[in-house]
């Protein structure tokens, strides 16, 4: 599904070395099955005990360090909006960044190296 803006939350826990919630924006009408102008991989990098944002374009507004090592599960919420993300963990905002995401975004999980468990998933589209 593509929307102007979401926000997605769910209990990310697991073993794995990264795992996260991806993000597609694009100017097209139907953005799954083709290319996405900008893609934004929020990532939570245990291995190096990061919060990490991979993407196209984007500006740092706001950061702060998080200890994943310590913590078996992490509740996440990822907001995303025309010109804006931000990401909370355990209902404190860990980052706010300025990105360009076009008209609609569509959103998915992704995990590399291990087993990844996503749950408790809800995904809300935040205007019609």
């Amino acid at each position: 599904v593509s929307v102007k803006s979401l926000e997605a939350e769910f209990v990310l826990s697991g073993d794995f070395k990264e795992a996260g919630f991806l993000l597609l924006c694009s100017d097209e009408n139907e953005i799954w099955g083709q290319y996405a102008a900008n893609e934004y991989y929020i990532s939570v990098n245990r291995e190096e005990n990061l919060l990490v944002l991979y993407g196209n374009r984007f500006e740092e507004l706001y950061s702060r360090k998080f200890d994943f090592a310590s913590k078996n599960s992490s509740h996440m919420r990822i907001i995303a909006m025309e010109g804006q993300l931000e990401v909370y963990i355990d209902d404190v905002l860990y980052r706010q960044c300025g990105i360009k995401t076009g008209k609609l975004i569509s959103g998915g999980l992704w995990a590399f190296s291990g087993c990844a468990e996503f749950e408790s998933m809800k995904l809300f589209e935040l205007e019609n």
